[in-house]
Parts: C-alpha cells; sequence; structure tokens
C-alpha cells in the first residue's frame, strides 16, 4: 500500500467574486477543485461542488482510492452485496 500523495482543495472564482485571487477563501459559492501530484505528474480534477465540505469529502475519497483503502465497485454491486 503506498502513500496518498496530499490533496489541496482551491476555487476557481468567478469574474466578479469578492474573493477573486484567493484560491483558498472558503465562504464564496464557486466551484471548488481539487490539485495533487503523484509520480511526478500534477493532477487537477473538479470537485463537482460549490460547497468546501463536499469537497473535502470528494477529496478524502480520491485520498482512499490512491492509497489503496478503496477500491471503486458499482452502486449496484454493493447494493446486492458483491
Amino acid at each position: 500500500m503506498c502513500a496518498a500523495p496530499g490533496i489541496t482543495i482551491f476555487v476557481r472564482h468567478s469574474s466578479d467574486c469578492r474573493y477573486n485571487g484567493d484560491e483558498f477563501a472558503r465562504r464564496c459559492q464557486c466551484r471548488k477543485h481539487l490539485r495533487w501530484t503523484h509520480n511526478g505528474t500534477q493532477y487537477r480534477r473538479t470537485a463537482g461542488t460549490r460547497s468546501w465540505a463536499e469537497a473535502e469529502t470528494v477529496k478524502r475519497e480520491i485520498e482512499d482510492q490512491l492509497s489503496g483503502r478503496l477500491t471503486e465497485t458499482k452502486p449496484e454491486d454493493s447494493v446486492r452485496g458483491l
């Protein structure tokens, strides 16, 4: 099992956001994204949310996948108990 890379949440603000220029502003409702480096390659991915708390949840899920603690399963399989 390898260690998961550190994942950073950042914000891509709209042009009229009052927090424009602060990529770590938690209060605005702009889109949240994730950034990390793994094996020398930088990755960026949308968190698919405008909520910092939901972005934290997505961040933990990706960390679990990258560290091998979580395997991707189809929702149908987990319902059936497979």
